[in-house]
């Protein structure tokens, strides 16, 4: 059993934003252009 909630990156945060957002199951290129526009806009 787990003493404490896991901790996750930064990075693997913004890829759960991701495909939390769009609701339905994410492919890896669409998650890669979702942070190219996140970047971009930066």
């Amino acid at each position: 059993m787990l003493s404490e909630t896991p901790k996750i990156s930064d990075a693997e945060w913004e890829v759960m934003q991701i495909c939390w957002l769009k609701a339905t199951p994410c492919t890896a290129n669409e998650i890669v252009k979702a942070l190219e526009q996140s970047t971009l806009s930066r």
